[in-house]
């Protein structure tokens, strides 16, 4: 009787099976962080952020549910910062979208760059630094470039999943969507007075006649395809 022996596991097979185990595991950890506080509300870009540092990097893609997750953080995302210009709070809202953190000013003949404030004019941070003579703008052109070392965390996310091997229509959507919420956030922005009312004092202060134009150009933040997206990574998991 012949015996059919089975190869014995090599250190270097023992170590690739648990680094996947432990990225599916961190993929979960995300994706159960990411429900917890979409079931809570709108998300800090502090959480956000954490949560795409707690993802593997996109060499990782073929783990099972990683593009699923990353597309879950990115609709998290403009779900928050929908909600974000619904409540009149325009500046949370831009820092998602098009506003990072992190930049710095690099001045020539300075040792250091100078971190940039995200909420404080330029040339206000500036003026102590502008030498006799010089006008700030004049200044800051000549004598200064400003460095970005990453794009806000909305366009971050979009650029990872830019390469998703199969995302069907869904970038498309994201985009759509994007570029209704950045419309919307102008127009709440240019008719916003200052007050905390957010959405609902805008239409209350909007004449009867302009207010259906009106609410049929604002963003209405949902979280359907973060679900959809949620029951995709079951799937995946349950081998279906």
């Amino acid at each position: 009787m012949s015996m059919h022996l089975q190869p014995m596991p090599t250190p270097q097979s023992i170590d690739l099976a648990g680094c996947a185990q432990r990225l599916l595991a961190d993929i979960k950890d995300v994706n159960q962080a990411l429900d917890r506080q979409a079931a809570r509300g709108t998300a800090s870009e502090d959480f956000l952020q954490g949560q795409l540092e707690r993802l593997p990097g996109r060499g990782h893609g073929e783990v099972n549910g990683y593009w699923p997750t990353l597309a879950r953080l990115a609709e998290l995302t403009l779900y928050s910062a929908g909600c974000l210009a619904l409540a009149g709070e325009f500046a949370a809202c831009g820092d998602l979208l098009i506003n990072p953190d992190g930049k710095l000013l690099h001045i020539m003949g300075a040792p250091q760059p100078l971190a940039i404030k995200r909420h404080q004019a330029l040339t206000r941070q500036v003026a102590h630094l502008v030498p006799a003579g010089w006008q700030t703008i004049s200044w800051l052109k000549q004598r200064t470039f400003l460095e970005v070392p990453q794009k806000a965390l909305l366009p971050r996310l979009r650029e990872e999943l830019e390469v998703w091997p199969q995302p069907g229509s869904y970038l498309q959507q994201l985009d759509q969507d994007w570029e209704t919420l950045a419309s919307s956030l102008a127009l709440l922005a240019g008719l916003d007075t200052g007050s905390s009312g957010g959405l609902p004092e805008t239409l209350a202060r909007t004449s009867p006649s302009e207010r259906p134009w009106l609410e049929s150009r604002i963003y209405r933040p949902d979280l359907r395809r973060f679900h959809a997206l949620g029951r995709i990574i079951d799937q995946e998991d349950n081998g279906d």
